[in-house]
């Protein structure tokens, strides 16, 4: 009798038993909640009926955030428990690529893709991380696996089809690139198999037209309010070291740019080559071809679209992963050289990423302002985003009164109203605007002013208090995402 384990059990369970332990690692060492976690975290703990309308005002689809919400009647509330969820399906993740990628090409190829995601610092941060993007990965690499099942490898099943409509449906709710998905999906079909588009399109009409029922009036809505056109993405084409940044973060995380240039550079040689290669002795890989499509496709829309940022790019994390690794197991032939290039490009990240997290530590705001609390001075503190406002009621512990920086008609709405519709909004505030608000809200009474300044932001009160003649006395610089230091303003002698 066969024992009911094997050498390749006992290999990807040690790769899972990896993976596992990272984003454990990395969710205990995270920290306080960030702001579109915390946004997360807030919009899933809302009343039923409050929530399916919270979920269409959200500028993403809400799968993600109905799953932490059913996940919440089953554990506790806190960050922990919020982050496990992405945590397990993250790890899910990695097995169905596995398996994909066994199908694709070899057992030894889809045991180095796995490792290499497993351990890839992005892939860990996504699934540590309160948001949906690791829900987004895996129903990705689901929807690929039945979609080279069905019109690849022809396996027309009436279960294939079916899933393949649930997932796809699932891929549009859990965020908006995953449309750019489906486009790939046809271009592969265009290129490749051109009788088989018609056929896709019958089936693929099913997620779409379910998915349109929300999207239209959702972005219907979005551009009836004052904010439409000043999200923060509509500004990332301006930078192209946004670009570089992002498209190494795919292929190592975080690291030294010029590095992250020759790495790009080389794949994208060595792409081109074998590409070649395989034209010139008319030797075509089809698996090979297609990986190139799912990465072309969505890289080059996103690239020319000035959407420079991972949250878009991260959908083609695992097929720029699995090709990576094909090209260096082709050309470097020996499995330990391959292992040795992975580990290379992956310890840049790995360590990049320990050293920033926490990312969120509140407790270095509450310490420092309650150092400076004096009862018998007029004291108050200022905050930017109105957004903030639900970290500032989960973390702030000061006894000195804080207030946001409110904008049009913010402080007459509805509290939820008002952060989910600008959450987004990141443009240069008018100095006129700031001076009004804050003689509105009767600054110059106070002795001291504590000011939550971020330069991104677009909101300069700094430079506005500065010019109605408040000092600059002294800067302290909290462990904060949202915020890059605590200024103090007294009033000038």
């Amino acid at each position: 009798m066969k024992p009911w384990y094997n050498k390749n059990f006992l290999i990807f369970t040690f790769i899972l038993i990896i993976a596992t332990s990272l984003r454990l690692l990395a969710i205990l060492k995270y920290g306080d909640f960030w702001g579109d976690e915390m946004f997360s975290f807030t919009y899933s703990q809302k009343p039923w009926l409050d929530s399916m309308k919270f979920w269409l005002w959200e500028t993403n689809p809400p799968l993600h955030l109905l799953l932490l919400k059913l996940w919440f009647y089953i554990v506790p509330a806190t960050e922990f428990f919020a982050r496990s969820l992405s945590l397990i399906i993250g790890v899910i993740s990695i097995i169905f690529f596995y398996r994909l990628s066994c199908q694709l090409f070899n057992e030894k190829i889809a045991f180095l893709a796995s490792f290499f995601l497993s351990a890839h610092s992005y892939h860990i941060f996504i699934s540590s991380t309160t948001r949906t993007y690791a829900l987004l990965i895996l129903l990705i690499i689901l929807s690929t696996d039945l979609f080279y099942k069905i019109f690849i490898l022809d396996k027309k099943t009436k279960k294939n089809i079916i899933w393949f409509v649930v997932i796809n449906s699932l891929m549009l709710f859990s965020h908006l690139t995953g449309i750019i998905t489906l486009f790939a999906q046809l271009v592969a079909l265009f290129i490749l198999f051109r009788r088989q588009i018609i056929y896709w399109i019958k089936i693929v009409s099913i997620p779409i037209a379910i998915w349109l029922a929300w999207i239209i009036p959702s972005l219907t809505f979005k551009i009836s309010t004052s904010f439409f056109g000043t999200a923060w993405y509509f500004g990332l084409g301006n930078d192209w070291t946004n670009l570089v940044g992002t498209l190494q973060s795919i292929f190592q995380g975080p690291s030294n740019q010029y590095i992250g240039i020759g790495i790009i550079f080389s794949f994208l040689l060595i792409t081109t080559f074998n590409l070649y290669q395989q034209k010139k002795t008319n030797k075509l890989n089809t698996n090979f071809i297609l990986l190139t499509i799912f990465i072309l496709v969505p890289g080059t829309t996103f690239a020319l679209t000035g959407l420079w940022n991972i949250k878009f790019f991260i959908i083609i994390l695992p097929w720029t992963i699995l090709l990576l690794v094909y090209l260096l197991d082709f050309y470097l032939h020996k499995i330990l050289l391959t292992l040795i290039v992975l580990c290379l490009l992956l310890w840049p990240g790995l360590t990049r990423l320990n050293k920033v997290l926490p990312l969120n530590n509140w407790q270095t705001v509450n310490d420092y302002l309650s150092g400076k609390y004096n009862p018998a001075k007029k004291q108050v503190v200022i905050y930017e985003h109105f957004f903030d406002k639900i970290l500032i009621d989960r973390y702030y512990q000061g006894k000195i009164s804080i207030i946001p920086y409110t904008e049009g008609d913010q402080e007459n709405q509805p509290e939820d109203y008002a952060i989910i519709t600008t959450n987004y909004a990141m443009y240069l505030r008018p100095e006129k605007e700031i001076n009004d608000w804050l003689d509105k809200k009767a600054v110059e009474q106070n002795d001291e002013i504590f000011l939550l300044h971020k330069d991104s932001l677009g909101i300069n009160i700094n430079k506005v208090l500065e010019s109605r003649g408040w000092k600059r006395q002294e800067e302290s610089y909290p462990h904060l995402l949202e915020y890059q230091e605590i200024i103090l303003y007294v009033k000038s002698q």
